[in-house]
């Protein structure tokens, strides 16, 4: 467990992790937001649709309690009962020439005068808890056009829940297909990426120390993508590094032999002190000791 602990932690700390982890997370909430923005447009337009509908029925029950030969002051009276319904806020009455009659409750917007409207139209409201419906040519009387001002708020409500549905939903998406993705791409790549700089820091201690028994990741594992070229690459490296580390140090033993036969031979044929006195020039100058050593055998 403390193993598996350690691990966790290292892919948490490693910044290859986390820039995975977050454009893996923000590009997926990014899809699902575009997704939803047509999704929440089309839930409210449904919710819009059912209170029309509704408000519909009831301006046809009202409506029908009465003859066609009824006056306008009749018809608006007639019209305000409909506040009595919880949706219904307030109204306006037109005539044939889209001049107004008369209102109750709240003043919904105007009726354009050089605009064709549809037969069942939506005026734009500042307030996002009303909407305006129009009703152009009633079916009980034609010559009249309606305007109902509707309280929507139980629309924004249910907005909300359904907003915070799918933003819940989204959130558990992203998470997991995160984790997921985090998973996979740990034991792929990031994990291959932290042993492998581990086996750098570890051969370049080896080298130092000129231990060739050091175990690595790279070398015991065996992989056929681009991390395994990678790894390939450092096997090569390292056993060229090695190769040159052992080339120079049999070259500097050998030199040291050398230096050794020649120091016996000094001391052989010449009296100490001078042997001495050359010693010391060799140190100076490299090349004093090979000259006299050409020498030597016609001494």
């Amino acid at each position: 467990m403390e193993i598996y602990s350690r691990k966790l932690g290292r892919l948490v700390k490693a910044k290859l992790s986390i820039s995975v982890a977050a454009w893996v997370f923000l590009s997926i909430v990014a899809i699902e937001v575009i997704i939803f923005i047509p999704s929440y447009l089309r839930r409210e337009q449904e919710l819009i649709t059912q209170i029309q509908e509704v408000s519909t029925a009831k301006v046809g029950a009202v409506l029908s309690l009465k003859n066609s030969n009824r006056t306008s002051s009749q018809l608006l009276t007639q019209l305000e009962s409909l506040m009595n319904y919880s949706t219904i806020v307030g109204g306006a009455l037109y005539n044939e020439n889209r001049q107004l009659v008369g209102t109750f409750g709240e003043t919904p917007q105007a009726l354009p005068v050089d605009r064709k409207l549809p037969e069942m139209a939506i005026l734009p409201v500042p307030r996002v808890d009303r909407v305006d419906m129009v009703w152009i040519k009633l079916r009980m009387d034609s010559r009249y056009t309606l305007v109902l001002r509707q309280d929507t708020s139980t629309i924004q409500s249910e907005l909300q829940a359904f907003g915070g549905r799918i933003a819940g939903l989204v959130l558990i998406i992203a998470l997991f297909v995160t984790a997921t993705t985090m998973a996979v791409l740990a034991k792929l790549v990031i994990w291959p990426i932290l042993r492998l700089r581990d086996d750098l820091e570890i051969a370049g201690e080896s080298l130092n120390r000129q231990i060739d028994d050091q175990s690595f990741y790279s070398l015991s594992t065996n992989r056929s993508d681009e991390l395994g070229e990678v790894m390939g690459a450092f096997r090569e490296m390292l056993q060229r590094v090695r190769d040159e580390i052992r080339s120079r140090t049999e070259s500097e033993q050998a030199l040291r032999e050398e230096q050794e036969k020649s120091d016996q031979l000094l001391l052989n044929i010449l009296p100490g002190c001078i042997a001495d006195r050359l010693k010391m020039m060799t140190a100076r100058s490299p090349m004093v000791l090979p000259r006299l050593r050409s020498y030597l055998p016609t001494l």
